[in-house]
């Protein structure tokens, strides 16, 4: 038996026969008050399994002083150390971020920081092992009150006890943001920081913002934080796309999201990719790309969708990949795989639903879909 680790979850290969040939069609004969319930399709080459089953999670709670599961994983450089975040409640405003050591009988996690604020993502420098630099996007009430997402920046001990300096805490980037927040970021190849951020809502893009160029809202933010002077937290690099679009905020490289829950980039490859939520009927990804237009709202992936809404300067790029609503439900994103245990999946963009629990992978060379299948 094969497994794929991961924090919760890990894959296990279910092996299964071919399709056998058959005869004649015959007339359909109903088969009546039987017990027998499932699909006659083959199952799916993989499992889901749990791959640190001591490690306890309150998955699905939602009291106030219950956090209700990990809403990111990831792997700490340099170290056999998974670190993921949980928060608390929709009524009390918590965040926390623990970790624990990868080891097959792990039971026992640390909590490395609390926050008085949700925490969505985490991300580390590519020179991490030198510099500690840790990146949160967070949200949560700014002096007046008002929500905002954020990434914010740490620095964290890099041998145990692992501490995490509250007093380094540094905001990167923020904007208004009540619902829909994206609020993740990833390090290109490029060294630049991507920053992904919804449209700000939980309705039909009430502000109008994903086509609007001079608004943070639903885009792709691509910024330099690691030439910027002391008194700035990053500088915007002199190649991004809209520099000379009048009104447009320069820190933009893709817009027309509406909720960019995921942001992965592929050290092989170069690869970015962007899973997004949809909205009536279609969930969906995007290879990231400079400068394209991904259609919200005048778009709902494929399908036109506000058709009189304002449209942004660029033409409309499709989705990578879309599945409709009979499979996908929230579409949250994943990983591009590099492991060695499952050869064939390497280089596949892993993704997955957070409604249905389904998995899948495609493979795409940066021009085509190469592969495709739920796992």
């Amino acid at each position: 038996m094969k497994t794929i680790a991961s924090y919760l979850l890990a894959l296990a290969v279910v092996c299964f026969g071919g399709h056998a040939t058959g005869a004649a069609v015959e007339d359909f004969v109903p088969w009546q008050n039987t017990r027998l319930v499932g699909t006659p399709e083959p199952p799916p080459p993989f499992r889901a399994v749990r791959a640190y089953p001591r490690i306890k999670s309150q998955d699905g709670k939602t009291s106030a002083h219950e956090p209700y599961g990990p809403v990111a994983v990831k792997r700490e450089p340099g170290a056999n150390r998974i670190i993921f975040l949980e928060n608390y409640g929709y009524s009390e405003l918590r965040g926390v971020l623990r970790g624990f050591t990868a080891t097959a009988d792990a039971s026992e996690t640390e909590t490395l920081l609390e926050l008085k604020e949700h925490v969505y993502s985490v991300t580390f420098h590519p020179d991490f092992a030198r510099n500690g630099f840790v990146y949160l996007g967070v949200n949560g009430p700014d002096d007046a009150g008002k929500k905002h997402t954020r990434i914010v920046r740490y620095t964290m001990d890099r041998k145990a006890p692992y501490r995490i300096a509250v007093e380094s805490r540094r905001v990167i980037i923020e904007w208004p943001s009540n619902g829909h927040n994206g609020g993740d970021c990833a390090f290109g190849n490029d060294g630049m920081l991507y920053v992904t951020s919804g449209d700000g809502t939980s309705g039909l893009d009430g502000f109008n913002s994903g086509q609007d160029l001079t608004s943070m809202l639903g885009k792709v933010m691509r910024i330099d934080v690691d030439h910027a002077p002391a008194d700035r937290p990053y500088v915007v690099p002199a190649d991004n796309p809209f520099l000379k679009e009048a009104g447009a905020l320069p820190e933009i490289w893709a817009y027309g999201l509406r909720n960019p829950w995921r942001i992965a980039s592929d050290r092989e490859s170069g690869q970015i990719w962007v899973g997004e939520n949809g909205q009536d009927l279609r969930e969906y990804a995007h290879l990231l790309g400079r400068a394209e237009n991904y259609g919200w709202s005048a778009y709902e992936g494929s399908r036109a969708f506000l058709t009189n809404r304002l449209r942004g300067p660029s033409p409309f790029t499709p989705p990578t990949v879309e599945h409709d609503h009979s499979l996908f439900r929230s579409l949250t994103g994943g990983v591009v795989y590099r492991g060695r245990t499952f050869p064939e999946l390497a280089g596949a963009y892993l993704y997955g639903d957070f409604s249905t629990g389904r998995i899948w992978a495609i493979r795409h060379d940066g021009q085509r879909v190469l592969w495709q299948c739920e796992l």
